[in-house]
């Protein structure tokens, strides 16, 4: 169902089984900055799913919201115009694929910790040059895009 409010008409939304929304489709034609909204008809947006923003290629920065705790399987993939990426609070999972070959991404900022990032979800994404942890605690996978940028050791 596709919201018609203002502020929501290039977003549609599902109801889940846990009273709260996955954002499930965004409009190809969304452009610049945009901040994923928290809440929809007064319940939690809480994942963002597979495939949502695929090929949205106008996006250049994207904030997601303390609210969401998932995103999905190639939820952005082929966003090339993303530069900047800002999660604002903990996120359960980043899944696989889920910003693959988001060729201009380069700025990736977790405000809160992170549970899990496949290996492969920012596979592709070779610009990126900073990556900000905040006060995150995090565990990357074996492979991963930020081995060069953090020379760390995984848990």
């Amino acid at each position: 169902m596709l919201n018609q409010h203002r502020e929501y008409q290039q977003f549609q939304f599902e109801l889940g089984e846990q009273n709260s929304y996955t954002l499930v489709r965004a409009s190809e034609e969304m452009k610049g900055h945009i901040l994923i909204p928290s809440f929809y008809r007064g319940k939690p947006i809480t994942q963002i799913g597979d495939y949502a923003f695929l090929t949205c290629k106008k996006l250049e920065t994207i904030t997601i919201p303390t609210t969401v705790y998932k995103v999905g399987c190639c939820a952005f993939a082929e966003c090339s115009a993303l530069e900047k990426l800002v999660l604002e609070g903990y996120v359960e999972l980043i899944d696989k694929a889920a910003f693959y070959n988001c060729i201009n991404l380069s700025d990736v900022e977790f405000k809160n910790n992170v549970g899990k990032i496949r290996k492969d979800a920012f596979e592709s994404c070779n610009k990126i040059g900073f990556l900000n942890l905040e006060e995150a605690t995090y565990s990357f996978p074996e492979k991963c895009v930020f081995d060069s940028i953090l020379s760390a050791k995984y848990f």
